[in-house]
């Protein structure tokens, strides 16, 4: 069974062109914080009429997971308000920039601490613990329980490694997280940041295969360790210290949006891996669920089809 721990937000979706992008200063693609002076992009885009989904990365997963597993939600209630992500979807769907407001947030009450005990008492049925970096903005003491305890009984740890800003500003815990997993799932930008977070000095200039071999060779305490790597539309990298692998990935026609791909990879993903299935199998379930999620706003699904049991 799979046991995910994140933080659930709500994503704003809408459609700009490139002079909304150039007017707040976004590049396309690009993940980050709102600060201060740009709390006016929340109210901007509530007058083009935007879409309003269930997001957040690990809610996202899990709702994929859940195309092929039976899935239980523990909601923990806090005194604040539940983040917002401004989703600006550019070039007919195929960019989008995401910045979320949790900055514009009470830091005080944002940062209060949560009680697992809730939930500590049926951590033995879980095989699988699921996370992204974007957890340890808010939750790292609780992250770092549940993966002390995954490892003190040799269960799987599997991290993905969400946005480069998370990876630069919790440097130290995102690489306690990268040398604990045994899966690591991220795009090519965010493996290159995380090689940046490593001294590895031309992290922006070599080859992929050669700077995910320096990666592993940096955080290889576990010898069962995988490395995915995510490019769009290019083949998927697997890396296990030893041997590389490709996977294509076949063109999808009718892009609506890309919000919510990755995530919906590393659901699928998931779903083949809780069941000790080849990593091969657990690439293909991923593909395939990314591949709907691109046809539609937002991660959002449609559970009656039940496209991850093939």
């Amino acid at each position: 069974m799979l046991l995910c721990f994140g933080k659930p937000m709500i994503d704003v979706i809408v459609s700009v062109d490139e002079n909304v992008l150039n007017k707040y200063g976004f590049r396309a693609n690009e993940a980050r914080k709102a600060t201060e002076k740009e709390r006016g992009i929340f109210a901007y885009i509530l007058e083009l009429n935007p879409r309003f989904i269930p997001g957040g990365s690990v809610t996202n997963t899990a709702r994929i997971f859940q195309w092929g597993e039976n899935i239980n939600f523990y909601f923990f209630e806090r005194d604040t308000e539940t983040v917002q992500c401004a989703v600006l979807l550019s070039d007919n769907g195929r960019n989008r920039s995401l910045i979320t407001n949790s900055l514009l947030i009470n830091s005080e009450k944002n940062n209060q601490k949560i009680c697992l005990d809730d939930i500590k008492e049926n951590f033995g049925k879980y095989n699988v613990f699921y996370t992204p970096t974007y957890s340890l903005v808010s939750f790292s003491e609780e992250v770092f329980q549940i993966c002390h305890d995954f490892q003190r009984n040799n269960k799987k740890i599997v991290i993905n490694l969400g946005a480069p800003y998370i990876l630069e500003k919790h440097r130290e815990n995102s690489k306690y997280l990268f040398e604990t997993a045994d899966i690591v799932i991220g795009n090519e930008e965010e493996y290159r940041v995380y090689a940046k977070i490593s001294d590895i000095s031309d992290y922006n200039l070599i080859d992929l295969e050669n700077l995910i071999s320096q990666i592993f060779s940096l955080n290889s305490k576990k010898a069962s360790k995988i490395l995915v790597l995510t490019r769009s539309s290019h083949p998927i990298i697997t890396f296990d210290g030893n041997n590389f692998q490709y996977y294509d990935i076949e063109k999808v026609e009718n892009l609506v949006d890309s919000t919510g791909a990755g995530d919906a990879f590393a659901g699928g993903f998931l779903a083949k891996y809780v069941e000790n299935q080849s990593v091969s199998e657990c690439i293909q379930c991923g593909i395939l669920c990314a591949r709907e999620i691109l046809q539609v706003y937002g991660c959002d699904i449609d559970v009656s089809k039940n496209i991850v049991i093939v």
